[in-house]
């Protein structure tokens, strides 16, 4: 079974499912194989069960970058609101950055600026909001 992505097909067939309990994969040498399986999930895939599966448009469409993201967004939409302020800020502090000769006003303002982002970033990290 070697060049399929075991663990990630069975996370797609079986999204209820749990690795390391509801299933274990392990490699051998040989390539990624399923060595436990919990009877409740039903019949275990056979290998070629599982690399159709692997090459199946709607696994593909599962695994693409868009997908993934979309999944993300779905899963932790306080991630969307994080990335959105973050790009906010860049061009933000980028456009303060390419002024020659910044105002007290202007200086004052990135400054303000910045305490906030780095208020968010504290608040992010320690999950206090």
């Amino acid at each position: 079974m070697v060049g399929v992505d075991v663990a990630r097909v069975l996370a797609f067939a079986y999204p209820a499912a749990v690795s390391l309990v509801d299933y274990v994969v392990a490699d051998d040498g040989s390539g990624p194989a399923i060595v436990r399986w919990a009877p409740a999930l039903g019949t275990q895939p056979t290998p070629a069960e599982l690399a159709a599966l692997e090459l199946s448009a709607p696994y593909l469409a599962w695994i693409a970058p868009a997908a993934v993201v979309a999944r993300d967004a779905a899963l932790h939409p306080e991630r969307t609101t994080v990335r959105t302020q973050a790009a906010a800020a860049i061009v933000d502090l980028e456009a303060f950055l390419a002024l020659a000769a910044p105002t007290q006003a202007q200086t004052l303002a990135v400054v303000k600026r910045l305490c906030q982002i780095q208020v968010a970033v504290i608040k992010r990290l320690v999950q206090l909001d």
